[in-house]
């Protein structure tokens, strides 16, 4: 059985009453990550989170006030971006040979941690959905086709946006890192060096259909996906 770790991004700038997102509680009584914590405990027997090192004595004291298991945390510094965070651990984690990485803010159905049979290096991806419609143009005019809507469960002619999980085939991405020219490149795990290995043809995508969603504000809290 593969010990599961899964590295969750929970740093960044303080711009919640002077705290990282994942110490938020977005008006409720329970910070942010460790609800994302409960909602991945029975899923990865691991869960690393990366976290401002500024901020890491008082991850580790709330952890502990609320019994959290199977949770650690690396710091880094709060200008570090997710590039620079998710490099450190693929470089330091030799003895993986799969490495899970997803997001403080990104709840989902169960079934979204699945694993793609070939353990080929993937992201999830998700349809856009709005509550406002779709609107189609006519070619090179102002003229509206049509309208559709944003918010059912398989959109017509959608666009799909990255879902916030990212599973690592560790040599995979090594022999990728090693071809890439990170000459211009300004650190953007989620755009630059996905596309690059894109470019490589390096990069799977798994969609995902069912309940996923984004924290952003505290009326998203009513949304989180239950087990299926």
């Amino acid at each position: 059985m593969i010990n599961k770790k899964i590295f969750v991004f929970c740093g960044g700038p303080k711009l919640y009453n002077d705290a990282s997102k994942g110490l938020s509680k977005f008006d409720s009584d329970t910070p942010l990550f460790v609800r994302h914590c409960n909602s991945l405990k029975n899923i990865f027997q691991e869960i690393i989170y990366l976290v401002n090192d500024c901020e890491t004595s008082k991850f580790q004291k709330i952890s502990k006030d609320y019994s959290l298991q199977g949770v650690s945390f690396i710091p880094f510094l709060e200008s570090s971006s997710t590039f620079d965070n998710f490099t450190e651990i693929l470089f330091s984690y030799t003895n993986e040979a799969y490495l899970w990485f997803t997001y403080v803010d990104i709840f989902a159905q169960q079934s979204f941690w699945d694993d793609c049979s070939s353990l080929c290096s993937h992201i999830k991806i998700v349809p856009f959905k709005s509550r406002f419609p779709k609107v189609f143009l006519e070619p090179f005019t102002e003229n509206v086709k049509g309208v559709s809507s944003y918010i059912s469960n398989v959109p017509a002619n959608t666009d799909y946006i990255f879902g916030g999980y990212f599973f690592c085939n560790r040599s995979e991405i090594i022999d990728s890192y090693k071809m890439i020219n990170f000459e211009r490149f300004s650190g953007l795990l989620e755009v630059e060096f996905f596309d690059q290995l894109a470019l490589l043809n390096k990069l799977k995508a798994i969609t995902f259909f069912k309940q996923w969603i984004h924290i952003d504000h505290f009326r998203d809290l009513k949304s989180i996906p239950s087990d299926e």
